[in-house]
């Protein structure tokens, strides 16, 4: 009896699930952020299951294998993607058409998994060191006491530090391209003495982002004003729970998604994102940092852009917009925490713009640029990756302060090619 009970109460809890993002997965993650089966969990090591999301680049498949050797068997894959389920995983994956029912779905799995109904994922890696080191030189696994690789992890060897210039052992590790504190698909190789980054190294940019539907609509057709801020609105507050979740905000951070889902026009900000909330991101390590200067500062669009000042905006090349007498909402400072502001004012801009053009049943002309939650679309130039800006912003950084960094940007390029001929312009 005890037992029934106890596994009645276990079935009833989240499942615990790390998110492997691909190309165009983006809709199908904040699905999973919004199930109350499951948990989003920052490490695969704290998962029951994996869930795979759009399309992984052929380039990352080991590293998705990597990842799925990281999750505890018995362990259970749940694949949303349009590619083909790796023979392996054939008897074990669960495939998800409905991103809706993702989260159920994984759940459902784990059950059937502990109650001996559903087998467990097969190992994707061989059960062996990643790189020779017995017998290898002179040490212990190491070719002389300090060089070598034992289990593939290089041995320390001392250097300057770069703030006193006392001789520390440097840590060197790669970290993506599916770790959730980077942009899905970006990888890069650092470099720390203690917790200060002495070197970042690009290896792999971002997967390219797709966008809301009604914004790749837009540079064909009409559409109503109303939608395309409220999906504005939208984005930014998705970005803002990112945030949140980055620094320990975690119930915050889940408000704020459901919140998204459920805008109306004429809503007020303050009532969606708690000011004091907000306002803590200040105070947060690296809110003053990140800025960017000289001949970089170009480069930089939409909120990005106009946190540091510069107002430019395709909104303001559109009659319905300057009937609407909209003018763009900058900041000054261009930093991290000026960022985090940026997306807030304009998701409130947003919503206010939205009751307007409701109001008024405005329709935007297109012009063959809209101005994305990212910055300028247009078909030819799309938003473009800044990801190797990025180095310059974070040598020097404690760790907690580069992070914040890197979530204060859009870094990925936009996806366009192919987009508008799916459904709709839609994902």
């Amino acid at each position: 009896m005890a037992v029934t009970w106890l596994r009645r109460l276990a079935n009833q809890a989240p499942v615990p699930v790390f998110p492997v993002v691909g190309i165009a997965g983006e809709a199908a993650l904040e699905a999973l952020y919004l199930s109350p089966a499951v948990t989003v969990v920052q490490s695969p090591k704290r998962a029951r299951a994996l869930a795979v999301m759009g399309s992984i680049d052929y380039r990352d498949q080991q590293a998705l294998r990597r990842v799925h050797g990281q999750v505890p068997a018995p362990r259970v894959t749940a694949w949303c993607s349009a590619m083909a389920v790796p023979q392996e995983l054939s008897g074990s994956a669960i495939v998800v058409d409905a991103t809706d029912q993702l989260g159920q779905q994984i759940q459902q799995a784990v059950h059937s998994l502990d109650a001996g109904q559903q087998s467990s994922d097969p190992n994707l890696c061989p059960d062996q060191p990643p790189a020779p080191w017995k017998g290898v030189g002179d040490g212990h696994g190491g070719e002389g006491m300090m060089g070598g690789k034992p289990y593939g992890r290089p041995m320390a060897m001392p250097e300057d530090d770069l703030r006193d210039g006392l001789q520390l052992d440097p840590l060197v590790f790669s970290i993506g391209p599916f770790s959730p504190l980077l942009p899905p698909g970006m990888a890069a190789k650092v470099t720390l003495h203690g917790d200060v980054i002495a070197g970042w190294e690009v290896l792999s940019r971002p997967y390219e982002l797709t966008l809301p539907a009604v914004f790749y609509q837009a540079l064909e057709q009409p559409v109503a004003v109303a939608d395309l801020e409220l999906a504005r609105a939208a984005f930014h507050i998705r970005r803002l729970a990112a945030a949140l979740q980055l620094n320990g905000l975690g119930a915050h951070a889940r408000r704020l998604r459901h919140h998204a889902v459920e805008l109306k026009p004429g809503q007020s900000i303050d009532d969606l994102v708690n000011a004091r909330v907000l306002q803590s991101l200040r105070w947060v390590a690296g809110a003053g940092k990140g800025i960017v200067h000289d001949e970089n500062w170009i480069r930089l669009r939409g909120p990005a852009a106009r946190a540091g000042g510069d107002a430019r905006d395709a909104r303001l090349n559109d009659p319905a917009y300057v009937a609407l007498g909209f003018e763009p909402v900058v900041q000054k400072q261009g930093s991290c925490a000026a960022r985090w502001k940026q997306w807030r004012d304009e998701a409130g801009q947003a919503l206010t713009l939205a009751a307007a053009a409701a109001k008024a049943r405005a329709m935007s002309s297109p012009s063959g640029a809209v101005e994305s939650p990212v910055g300028e679309l247009t078909k030819s130039t799309p938003p473009v990756d800044i990801s190797d800006l990025m180095p310059s912003l974070l040598v020097g950084l404690e760790w907690s302060e580069a992070m914040s960094v890197l979530a204060s940007f859009d870094m990925a390029a936009v996806r366009y090619t192919d987009v508008i001929q799916l459904q709709g312009g839609g994902e």
